[in-house]
């Protein structure tokens, strides 16, 4: 199984081996077709359960793609932070913006208590707020997760090398994902049918379905990438459900209703 491992026993692991992969001298623990550098160590992941085979991976693009993400993150965060710094009528908008989340795991904010009035029911009531006025970078923390940037893992019971068990996961993963996706999108989390032959024409549409899916998705990538709110795929197929059109006498078909 896959496993994005947090404790501090696989943290261990990884630093273990961690300077071996990233430099890999020699392409001794390079992977080939697959773009990583990959080894096997064999440790506890927690205190309380047996050994597993721990399968370290190290792909550089990934550290470098998520390199750049946290930067971006950490300095979107920041300009907030800024932001409401420099903004003295927050306590006067009512509730004040709440700082918690990545803010305060990125962050040491430093708070200070305002008095705003408002009326309630003809009355004027002072109320204490806490208004954001001072922050620092937790570098520590930062440095944490940059160290960790590019490694990935996966858990198995049983003994392969760390090819064999990118290769499973790989071959693997790729059904589980299409299972999922049916079960989610598509319906089939549920059978609902009664006979064998009504499995098999509901087991052949949903087939049919994800290649249609596939392909919606694959010719509106792009669009999809400029707004990942609107042109998802239901939103797609709610769009293309609306097309209306007639046949005249003729022979000839007019829209009624055409894609705008």
């Amino acid at each position: 199984s896959s496993d994005v491992c947090s404790s501090d026993l696989t943290k261990e692991a990884i630093d273990s081996i961690r300077n071996e992969l990233i430099l890999n001298e020699n392409n001794k623990y390079y992977i080939p077709f697959h773009g990583v550098s990959g080894a096997t160590v064999c440790s506890k992941l927690y205190e309380d359960q047996p050994e597993r085979y721990l399968h370290i991976y190290y792909r550089l693009a990934d550290g470098n793609r998520e390199r750049t993400y946290l930067g971006d993150e950490i300095q979107s965060l920041e300009n907030e932070i800024q932001e409401a710094i420099l903004d003295s009528d927050i306590p006067k908008r009512g509730k004040p913006k709440q700082f918690s989340g990545r803010y305060s795991v990125l962050f040491n904010l430093e708070f200070r208590e305002v008095e705003t009035k408002t009326t309630i029911k003809g009355e004027q009531v002072v109320k204490k707020v806490k208004k954001l006025c001072g922050y620092s970078r937790k570098q520590d923390v930062i440095a944490e997760e940059l160290k960790y940037m590019g490694f990935f893992t996966i858990v198995s019971s049983q003994k392969m090398t760390a090819s064999e068990a990118l290769y499973t996961y790989l071959t693997r993963n790729c059904a589980e994902r299409v299972f999922q996706d049916e079960k989610s999108g598509l319906g089939f989390y549920s059978y609902r049918v009664h006979t064998q032959e009504a499995l098999y024409a509901k087991t052949h549409v949903v087939f049919l379905s994800e290649i249609v899916k596939n392909d919606i998705y694959q010719k509106t990538r792009s669009l999809y990438k400029k707004n990942r709110k609107f042109y998802t795929i239901p939103a797609i197929i709610e769009q293309l459900e609306k097309i209306r059109a007639i046949r005249e006498k003729s022979n000839v078909y007019r829209m009624l209703e055409p894609l705008t």
